[in-house]
């Protein structure tokens, strides 16, 4: 079953709808109410139709000289721009198909009206794939003799002079939007067929054949969605929903932003505070070891090159010095953060150094790495309590 929903205008008040058999087209309800029985006149059906009112929707196209490119039908709002009377920013444009001879029909909405007929209908879970002008709902022929065809809608008329192109007017402009059109139409079509009580409309125009059909039900009529102008597309689903998100939180964003800002910039001005103390202290550091190592290269490794300085200056005895056993126990204990160092002592070419760690396991860690040393090290005077282990390194030379 088919559900198809005429709304009125933008008070949303009240409501045209319609079952349709979809399988033959039949009428089999319809009727009028208001908005909140729309949920449940739609629930049961597979496919809904929901028609905007034609007053809000201008109808219009555009020919190109050649094919249409992608680029192209993203600029045609630049294309129709003169015919607006708003700026095109404020508009929603949806297109058709391109067309014989290039030319691409154009449906605009104002973006406000689109986003209050859109969330009118998510708040009433109304999900519909087409979203269509009822211009559309007219019937139209390929009779060449047919300029345009009137249908009777919302106290006045729809006009309908093509197969994307309508408009509507009140009762009272009905006759003067016929001459108009008439006066800018090339072809030699001279008959127009209004769907309404001849009652209501009385109109007479020269050289032009007025045919009344009676009154219809609108909403009951053919309408070939698939090749109309369908204002429920995936650029108004997705990107402007999403600029319309970031226009509302845009103050948030914008202080957020600030914020942001500020916050990067003051580690930035952290990290080179930081770079700045630390080369003031590598070069104080550089001026002192080289008033000690006057051939000191400042691009290799100063500590290295202070070991090496201070082994040869013990004249080529073979006693190991303290900087060469403190650099193989900072070697070996780098690998093991638990241990702790309380004291360092260095007598009779003995380094002597205090242990602590929270467990024997680290302090038995640490006894294993010592047999990798290059100099004859021992671990003594081992105390072990709940709260922590202590002992006594001695390092010598083998």
């Amino acid at each position: 079953m088919e559900c198809r929903i005429l709304i009125h205008d933008d008070q949303l008040n009240s409501f045209d709808w319609c079952h349709l058999d979809s399988s033959n087209g039949n009428v089999l309800k319809s009727g009028s109410s208001d908005a909140e029985e729309l949920k449940k006149l739609c629930s049961e059906s597979q496919n809904v139709t929901v028609f905007l009112p034609q007053q809000d929707i201008l109808l219009s196209s555009h020919k190109f000289p050649q094919k249409v490119s992608k680029q192209q039908l993203n600029a045609i709002a630049y294309t129709i721009e003169d015919s607006l009377g708003q700026d095109i920013e404020d508009c929603f444009f949806s297109t058709a198909a391109e067309q014989e001879g290039h030319e691409v029909p154009v449906a605009v909405i104002s973006r406000n009206k689109m986003d209050l007929y859109a969330e009118f209908l998510v708040s009433h879970q109304i999900n519909s794939s087409n979203v269509l002008p009822p211009f559309y709902l007219c019937p139209w022929n390929d009779d060449e003799s047919t300029l345009a065809v009137v249908c009777n809608y919302n106290a006045g008329f729809i006009i309908r002079y093509g197969i994307h192109l309508g408009c509507y007017c009140a009762a009272s402009a009905l006759e003067k939007n016929l001459r108009l059109i008439i006066s800018q139409n090339t072809s030699e079509q001279t008959q127009i067929v209004i769907y309404a009580d001849e009652s209501l409309v009385d109109i007479k125009i020269p050289k032009t054949e007025i045919v009344y059909k009676g009154d219809i039900q609108l909403l009951a009529q053919n309408s070939d969605a698939q090749h109309a102008i369908n204002l429920k597309q995936k650029e108004y689903r997705t990107s402007h929903q999403f600029i319309k998100l970031i226009k509302n939180w845009s103050w948030p964003i914008v202080a957020a932003s600030l914020l942001l800002v500020v916050f990067i910039f003051g580690q930035l001005m952290v990290s080179w505070t930081k770079e700045q103390q630390f080369n003031e202290l590598r070069d104080k550091q550089i001026s002192l070891l080289q008033k000690y190592l006057p051939n000191l290269n400042i691009d290799q490794n100063p500590k290295k090159q202070l070991i090496k300085a201070l082994s040869e200056s013990q004249n080529g005895s073979d006693e190991i010095g303290f900087i060469d056993l403190l650099h193989e126990y900072i070697q070996i204990k780098s690998k093991l953060t638990s241990i702790k160092t309380n004291r360092i002592q260095f007598q009779q070419s003995k380094l002597v150094i205090n242990l602590e760690s929270k467990d024997l396991k680290s302090l038995e860690d640490f006894r294993s790495k010592l047999t990798q040393s290059r100099f004859k090290a021992t671990i003594e005077d081992v105390n072990i309590s709940p709260e922590k282990t202590t002992g006594r390194l001695v390092m010598k030379d083998s």
